[in-house]
């Protein structure tokens, strides 16, 4: 199966929860570049999409967050936010068991693995950063930061953090 086509884009809350609050001509402008992004794809006919997104909580939380998590179900369902609030219906799309990742995952299991037991011998261990990690690594940062205030504070369940994520939204 060959790659037919690659595309990139912002799923920021507020391009569909407060699209009025944006300047007309940026809105447009953005508007405008999903809907070629959209035609593009269509154009491509791709028999399968992979997609590469952010977790938002869903399945996970800080104190267990992994690298990467694979899908395998055989439909996903979504917005896991409020679709009200985001202005985006509830939706279900097929997905194909069949067609995961997971073999490609599978074969790179032992070195996986063998990274995880190595990085652990040593707790000291920094991972050496590209410039390309800047960001990545901040990220990592900001977690780490917000993970140790977390677990300075009384537990909650996982509804209040939703909550609590929906309302600074």
């Amino acid at each position: 199966m060959s790659m037919v086509f690659c595309g990139v884009c912002s799923h920021g809350p507020g391009i569909t929860a407060r699209t009025e609050r944006a300047e007309p001509q940026k809105r447009e402008r953005l508007l405008q570049s999903y809907a070629r992004m959209r035609q593009a794809l269509l154009d491509a006919r791709p028999d399968v999409l992979v997609v590469i997104a952010a977790e938002h909580f869903a399945n996970f939380f800080m104190n267990n967050m992994p690298a990467f998590a694979v899908g395998m179900a055989d439909h996903y369902e979504g917005p896991i936010e409020d679709p009200e609030w985001l202005r985006i219906p509830h939706t279900r799309v097929p997905g194909n068991r069949d067609i995961s990742l997971l073999e490609g995952l599978y074969e790179d299991m032992p070195i996986i693995e063998l990274q995880q037991k190595i990085l652990k011998q040593d707790p000291d261990f920094q991972l050496k950063s590209m410039p390309s990690d800047v960001g990545l690594n901040h990220m990592r940062w900001l977690v780490a930061q917000q993970l140790k205030k977390e677990q300075a504070a009384p537990q909650r369940t996982k509804e209040q953090r939703r909550k609590e994520m929906v309302a600074t939204q």
